[in-house]
């Protein structure tokens, strides 16, 4: 049953949004039609219970979630399944306690601990999210790299940036130089006034982002922060040029454009500075 809710779930978190409500309800009234026959096949209503969940129907699906109890009383992540349901219906109170009677079943379980986060970031309660993102981060056989970002997310609201970054930082020790690791530790490091902290995790991004005009443009902006308005120039500078080079304008698309136009707007500061200070 677990395998199960596992391979619903993903297959529900791959689907683009335009799926959800058209291909729902088919798969919604296949699930029905064989109940028919097969009423108490758990695995049939277990797939139907997270149709609704995933459609936002949620007392159907907590219906469902009750005849698998009636049938199956033993299976403990069926308290799981419901906490998601009553998250998402916004009744925390509800949620928090079935994943804490689940994760005395399961203490082990990092989907668990990963759903209690979810609990206390709706509820406000980032510290004790951080915790819960972090004993997830710890119980998963292999944590994937938004593991780390969740928990920095929730130290960051918390008004933690120092144990933000720290988090970060250990994803790039477990994981290595992910340029989305390393960029959001930059992030973390320039909006807490960090600029040697944030330098220092710059020089680990690879060549391949380093190079690009994103890449360029950031290492302008971490001179721009410091200010060194003319190292600032030449990089946004090379970064222009770059985007140039790569893509032809009328290929460009949003963010292409988007990066232009703030390159073009910081060099046109950079060298307002610069003919200041020659006069």
């Amino acid at each position: 049953m677990r395998r199960l809710a596992l391979t619903i779930g993903l297959i529900l978190l791959a689907a683009p949004a335009s799926w959800a409500h058209g291909q729902l309800d088919v798969l919604i009234a296949e699930a029905t039609e064989a109940l028919r026959s097969r009423p108490h096949d758990t695995a049939i209503l277990w797939k139907r219970a997270e149709l609704y969940r995933a459609h936002k129907e949620w007392e159907p699906a907590l219906a469902d979630f009750a005849e698998i109890r009636a049938l199956a009383p033993d299976d403990a992540w069926l308290d799981l399944a419901e906490a998601e349901v009553h998250l998402g219906q916004g009744d925390l109170e509800k949620a928090r306690a079935q994943v804490a009677r689940f994760l005395r079943a399961a203490p082990d379980s990092h989907r668990g601990h990963e759903l209690l986060a979810r609990i206390e970031m709706a509820a406000g309660n980032s510290a004790a999210a951080a915790e819960a993102y972090r004993m997830a981060r710890e119980h998963h056989p292999s944590p994937p790299p938004s593991s780390y970002l969740y928990e920095a997310d929730a130290h960051e609201a918390a008004g933690e940036p120092a144990r933000a970054l720290a988090a970060v930082d250990s994803g790039v020790e477990a994981l290595g130089n992910l340029p989305a690791l390393v960029l959001r530790a930059i992030d973390i490091a320039r909006r807490t006034g960090l600029p040697d902290e944030a330098f220092a995790r710059a020089t680990l991004l690879p060549p391949s982002f380093s190079n690009t005009p994103a890449g360029l443009a950031l290492t302008g902006d971490l001179y721009r922060d410091i200010d060194r308005p003319f190292e600032a120039a030449a990089f946004y500078t090379d970064a222009l040029e770059r985007l140039y080079d790569t893509k032809h304008p009328d290929d460009w698309n949003d963010s292409d454009r988007a990066l232009a136009a703030r390159l073009e707007r910081h060099l046109s500061e950079s060298l307002a500075f610069t003919h200041e200070v020659s006069e």
